[in-house]
């Protein structure tokens, strides 16, 4: 039966909103709940590189200053040649499964880097994995071996806190996500594009659809990016996390059918990405192609011409006299590519709809 400190654990577990939270939660309380002494949290980077140790105990505070030497070492640590340290399993796992106490004790790994310090088991399990990353939890027990009870309150929490990371890691692309159309959806449209495992790209929303089905082939419903492309989104998405679990959008220069663009770049979780190319927005793009074409005069003639007014009557609504606007419209005939006023009017407004930009 589970004890009352693991359901009061359980419960500010799940409150847990931010990595640095549930860090602490699992770091300081858990190792007194499970016979345990320090907890600490480290991030692998492939497997076989510790880039974060979170925690405040002693033990974490030597593993930090020790990472160099942790890094040197990480291969021939007594664990590395009989568990994928970088993805251990579902359930937490014990030293004492793999290497005996005097095995342990004796290994280069733990004379060089915790100069023998006591350390007779600990339990370590997945707190979340993507991205090239892995988190991992630990807490060691200076004297003696975990019980089976023990190994079972860790497991539960563990898997407890596995979710509350997933959540939060979830939480975090939707803000992103939110946070860059916010800041994007008035000067340009979001052509949104999701890469699965295997790098297929796979148009996600209209925009995407749209212009996929402009520049891919016709029978083409996916796109496969090119090893180059995929080993620079991997080096960029890498690089763009503020913490354990959250990470934010990166710029990456990348072929997705239209040419060299910069394309930005969210890790979804589970393999998958989006992506997303920010494309000039129709009405501006027209506005910009009237503007670089006819002076704010001529636009101003054409609104009212293609409201159905004569030379004469747009004079007097603009104040200026019919042979201004004759000679204006000449030269709007000319810069259009146009003969005659009708022309003028309908290749008018087929810009200004964006159909010819």
């Amino acid at each position: 039966m589970l004890p009352q400190g693991y359901f009061d654990l359980a419960l500010r577990i799940q409150a847990a909103s931010r990595f640095s939270e549930l860090s602490d939660l699992l770091t300081t309380e858990l190792p007194a709940l499970i016979g345990g002494n320090e907890g600490l949290i480290f991030v692998t980077r492939h497997g076989d590189h510790v880039e974060e140790v979170h925690g405040s105990t002693d033990f974490a505070k030597e593993a930090k200053s020790e990472m160099e030497q942790i890094n040197e070492l990480f291969s021939i640590h007594p664990l590395a040649s009989k568990v994928n340290l970088s993805n251990p399993g579902e359930l937490g796992l014990s030293v004492r499964d793999y290497v005996t106490k005097e095995e342990y004790e004796d290994s280069r790994f733990l004379r060089t880097v915790h100069q023998g310090r006591g350390m007779e088991d600990g339990l370590f399990g997945l707190l979340a994995h993507g991205n090239g990353r892995s988190t991992l939890l630990l807490v060691i027990k200076h004297e003696g071996a975990y019980s089976e009870e023990e190994r079972q309150i860790f497991d539960a929490l563990l898997l407890s806190a596995r979710s509350v990371a997933s959540l939060i890691s979830k939480l975090n692309v939707q803000t992103q996500m939110k946070q860059f159309y916010n800041q994007h959806s008035a000067t340009s449209n979001q052509a949104l594009f999701l890469l699965q495992n295997g790098g297929d790209l796979l148009p996600y929303n209209h925009s995407a659809v749209r212009m996929s089905e402009k520049i891919w082939s016709e029978d083409q419903p996916m796109l496969a990016l090119s090893d180059e492309d995929l080993q620079a989104l991997c080096g960029c998405l890498e690089n763009s996390w503020s913490d354990p679990l959250c990470t934010s959008f990166c710029e990456v220069e990348m072929d997705i059918g239209t040419g060299r663009r910069t394309v930005n770049a969210l890790w979804a979780g589970e393999g998958e990405t989006w992506l997303v190319l920010c494309l000039t927005d129709q009405k501006h793009a027209a506005e910009d192609a009237i503007r670089s074409l006819l002076t704010r005069r001529q636009q101003e003639i054409m609104e009212w011409i293609a409201e159905g007014k004569t030379s004469a009557e747009a004079a007097i609504i603009l104040d200026i006299s019919p042979r201004t606007v004759e000679k204006h419209l000449e030269a709007v005939f000319q810069r259009l590519g146009v003969e005659n006023r009708i022309t003028a009017v309908r290749r008018y407004l087929e810009m200004k709809s964006g159909q010819l930009v």
